[in-house]
């Protein structure tokens, strides 16, 4: 997941490389990482990379088969 900072508010926009649908006005990223949580999932690292235009982070989620 693909988290982008927006209206003030951190947002996830792309989960496995696809754009979310209307990801500016969905759940904030907490709020959506406890959905992840709550069905299994767990997060085991995240990065972030800032440029001249956006700062975004990246965040890695793993669940037992």
């Amino acid at each position: 997941m693909t988290a982008e900072k927006t209206k003030g508010k951190w947002q996830p926009r792309f989960v496995d490389g696809k754009e979310l649908s209307e990801w500016d006005s969905g759940p904030n990223l907490y709020e959506y990482t406890n959905q992840l949580g709550s069905k299994g999932w767990e997060l085991v690292t995240v990065n972030w990379q800032a440029r001249e235009d956006m700062t975004h982070h990246r965040f890695v989620f793993k669940r037992p088969v």
